[in-house]
């Protein structure tokens, strides 16, 4: 199961400090996989970490857990979220029968898409394509100058 969590810090600099000491003597439990940490220019961080269950999350932070506050959420694939997303749609108008473009289903770099489950019947193509709305794309990177 994959989980994201987004921490930020609750201590001041002297504290952060320790922390960071803490942290790069740490070692993650080992069923826990960590997919990604990328930390917030801002302060804080987020990652991705795959774990047999929230249990295994929990310990994971239990070292750091006084010295931060935050967010942990079961995460699908987006090929998967969109799976789901897509049958449910069919089941209530069974007339939408779409499948989506698989270039746009690229996961992040570092993680592997998920299989779909076996239970889980796929789309079917009418030849339109997948339909798409209410995305909002934020790209963070830093525009090239103008000249």
């Amino acid at each position: 199961m994959l989980f994201a969590f987004i921490y930020r810090f609750t201590v001041g600099e002297a504290e952060q400090r320790r922390l960071r000491d803490r942290f790069m003597r740490w070692t993650p439990p080992p069923t826990l996989d960590v997919k990604f940490h990328y930390a917030f220019a801002s302060g804080g961080g987020v990652a991705v970490a795959q774990a047999p269950d929230a249990g295994v999350i929990r310990e994971a932070l239990a070292p750091f857990i006084s010295s931060i506050s935050c967010e942990i959420e079961p995460v699908l694939s987006i090929p998967e979220a969109l799976a789901i997303s897509l049958d449910a749609e069919q089941s209530s108008d069974p007339t939408l029968q779409t499948e989506p473009d698989p270039s746009n289903l690229a996961p992040a770099e570092g993680l592997s898409p998920a299989a779909p489950s076996p239970a889980r019947p796929q789309a079917k193509s009418d030849g339109v394509g997948m339909k798409t709305h209410n995305v909002r794309i934020v790209d963070s990177r830093p525009s090239p100058p103008l000249n």
